[in-house]
C-alpha cells in the first residue's frame, strides 16, 4: 500500500496542535473575560497570551509554471497554510511566537511540490520607561521561486530548497523629544544541490549593524537620521565561476515620518548605498538610496498605498557582482460593502544586475475581491498578470537565454480564523 504523501502527516499534526490550543484556551476561559474588550482581537485568550490559530486553502492555476519564453508548463496547484501566533498582553514587555507551513501540491508536475516551514520568536524587555532591549530569531526551510532573479540556473527538474536562519539584538533608548536605536543583526543561508546544480557556492553569512537617530518636531512629525553596515561572507572563497563574492557595504540615509488627521501617514527618505566587492573584476556599487511608504484614506470606504524602495541583491549571474533592485508598489482598497472587500494593485520592478549590463523589468497586475463571510471565515478570488521584460538577449549569443515572460495566475482562497 502507498504510504500518504509528507504533507498529509504535517496537516494532521498541525491539526492536533490547534485542537489542543483550543481545548487550553477554553479551560483557562476565565483569564479572557478579564481582558478589555476594546482592545481584544480575534483568538484564544490565557491569563497573558492572545493564541490566534489560522489556516489558509488555495487553489491557483499557473499557465507558466517555470517562468520562462520557451517550453511554457501549465498546472493546477493546490497549497495549505496552517499557522499559530501567539501574542504577550502584558502591560510592559512583549513577547511574539509564530509558526507555520506552506505546502503546496501540482496536480500534473509532482517535481515542483514543496514543503515551506517557519518559526519565529520576537520579543523586547524594558528597562524603564526610556530604555528598552529587543531581540528575535527565526528559522525556515524554503523553496526558490521559479522566477527568481537571484539564481541564473533555475530550469531544472525541481525548485532549489535552502535553510534560513535569522539572529537580532538592539536596544531603544529615549533622549527626551529623540530616540536611539542601535541593533544588530545575522543571517545565514544555506541552499540543497539539486540534482547536478551545486548551489553550495551559494552559501553565505550576513551580518549588520544598524542606527536610527530620530527627533519629534511634534506629535505628527518626525526626522530621522539612519546607517546601516553589512559584511556578506560566503562559506566558499569562490564560486563555481571563479569569482569572489565577499562584500562589505553601508547605506546612509536621512528622512521624515509624518502622520495626518483621518489615518494617513507618510515616510520617506533619501541617502547613499555603496558595496566593496573582494574580487577585482567586481566594480564598486555606489548608488542613490532612497525610498517612502505612503498611507491615504480619500474617502471613508477607500484606502490607497504606495511605496518604493531599492536594495543590492545577491546574485549567481555569470561576471555580475548582484542586482540593484528599484521596486514601486500602488494599491487601491475600497470597500464595496459591509464584508466585501475589492481591490487592485500594480508593482514594478526594475532589477539591475551589476558589470553586465543586463535589465530586467517587472510589471505585475493584481486583482482581487474578499468576501468576509464571518469575523472567522475569508473567502477571496484574484487574477495576476506577470511580465519580464529582459534585455539579456542582446547581450548573449543564444536565443534560449532570453529571461523574457509572462505568466497568468488565477486564485481561489479560503481563510478560517480558530477565535471566539
Amino acid at each position: 500500500m502507498k504510504a500518504p504523501p509528507f504533507w498529509i502527516y504535517i496537516l494532521i499534526t498541525v491539526l492536533a496542535v490547534l485542537n489542543v490550543v483550543a481545548a487550553y484556551a477554553a479551560d483557562t476561559g476565565g483569564a479572557t473575560e478579564r481582558v478589555v474588550e476594546k482592545n481584544r482581537q480575534p483568538g484564544f485568550y490565557t491569563d497573558g497570551f492572545r493564541i490566534l490559530p489560522e489556516i489558509e486553502a488555495s487553489v491557483y492555476y499557473d499557465d507558466n509554471i517555470y517562468a520562462t519564453k520557451r517550453a511554457r508548463e501549465s498546472d493546477l496547484v493546490s497549497v495549505i497554510s496552517p499557522s499559530v501566533k501567539v501574542n504577550s498582553q502584558w502591560p510592559n514587555h512583549k513577547l511574539d511566537l509564530s509558526g507555520g507551513a506552506n505546502i503546496g501540491r501540482y496536480l500534473d508536475i509532482s517535481a515542483e511540490n514543496y514543503e515551506d516551514l517557519w518559526l519565529d520568536v520576537d520579543g523586547a524587555y524594558d528597562l524603564s520607561d526610556e530604555s528598552q532591549i529587543f531581540a528575535g530569531a527565526g528559522l525556515s526551510r524554503n523553496h526558490e521561486s521559479r522566477d527568481s532573479k537571484e539564481s541564473s540556473e533555475q530550469r531544472i527538474d525541481e525548485p532549489t530548497t535552502y535553510d534560513a536562519q535569522r539572529f537580532q539584538l538592539g536596544f531603544n533608548q529615549m533622549l527626551g523629544l529623540s530616540v536611539l536605536k542601535i541593533g544588530v543583526t545575522h543571517e545565514s543561508l544555506d541552499y540543497d544541490n539539486v540534482g547536478t546544480l551545486i548551489n553550495d557556492d551559494r552559501d553565505r553569512t550576513v551580518n549588520g549593524l544598524g542606527v536610527r537617530f530620530s527627533r519629534a518636531l511634534s506629535s505628527q512629525n518626525q526626522l530621522f537620521v539612519q546607517g546601516v553596515a553589512n559584511q556578506r561572507r560566503y562559506d566558499e572563497q569562490r564560486d563555481q565561476d571563479g569569482f569572489e563574492r565577499d562584500s562589505d557595504g553601508h547605506n546612509v540615509a536621512i528622512g521624515m515620518n509624518q502622520t495626518y488627521t483621518g489615518g494617513h501617514r507618510l515616510e520617506a527618505y533619501l541617502g547613499y548605498l555603496t558595496q566593496d566587492y573582494d574580487d577585482p573584476r567586481f566594480s564598486r556599487v555606489s548608488e542613490a538610496d532612497f525610498g517612502f511608504d505612503l498611507r491615504w484614506h480619500p474617502a471613508a470606504k477607500t484606502k490607497l498605498t504606495a511605496a518604493l524602495d531599492r536594495s543590492l541583491n545577491e546574485t549567481t549571474e555569470i561576471g555580475s557582482s548582484g542586482y540593484l533592485y528599484t521596486g514601486l508598489d500602488l494599491q487601491v482598497d475600497q470597500k464595496l460593502s459591509t464584508n466585501v472587500l475589492g481591490y487592485l494593485n500594480y508593482n514594478y520592478g526594475l532589477a539591475e544586475f551589476q558589470d553586465v549590463g543586463r535589465e530586467d523589468t517587472t510589471q505585475t497586475i493584481n486583482c482581487g475581491i474578499k468576501y468576509f463571510m464571518s469575523p472567522k471565515i475569508m473567502l477571496s478570488g484574484s487574477y495576476s498578470h506577470i511580465n519580464n521584460d529582459s534585455n539579456d538577449f542582446s547581450l548573449t549569443s543564444s536565443a534560449t537565454d532570453t529571461n523574457d515572460y509572462d505568466r497568468n495566475l488565477f486564485f481561489l482562497t479560503l481563510k478560517v480564523r480558530f477565535a471566539r
